[in-house]
């Protein structure tokens, strides 16, 4: 009587390798989203300290009526600035309002425009400009 040859149980080479394969490809997508996810925090980050020194120097800069130019912005290591105030122009036919409501026959007040851009980076710069109007006296 003839038996057939017994089959040792256990997994072949073949199977190991394709085993492997997957588990290296599948290790590259996981390593590839958390880097990717990484690098989106850091770019999250920045913006929301950017944002946090324009906002300063903006405060300071509406805070302390400077004349109209450029002025030293803020600056570090990271983040560089430029800040400047000028006599801010409203349109000539301004859409919600009749323009003698936004005319100062007296000139008792002038428009200022306050502008501070914050830019970061070196291998992708950045940037992040906040602006506001505030009434001033004439210069």
């Amino acid at each position: 009587m003839a038996t057939e040859p017994r089959r040792a149980g256990g997994i072949t080479l073949l199977e190991v390798i394709v085993a492997l394969a997957l588990l290296s490809l599948s290790l590259a997508v996981v390593l590839r989203i958390f880097s990717g996810t990484s690098g989106a925090a850091r770019v999250i980050a920045d913006y929301s300290q950017a944002l946090q020194v324009a906002e300063s120097r903006l405060a300071t800069l509406v805070a302390e009526d400077y004349a109209p130019g450029d002025i030293d912005g803020p600056g570090d290591d990271y983040f560089r600035g430029q800040t400047s105030v000028s006599e801010y122009q409203p349109e000539p036919q301004p859409p919600l309002f009749e323009e003698s409501a936004l005319l100062d026959l007296a000139q008792n007040y002038q428009p200022y425009l306050f502008a501070v851009t914050v830019s970061w980076g070196e291998r992708r710069p950045r940037s992040l400009t906040l602006s506001t109007i505030r009434l001033g006296l004439p210069q």
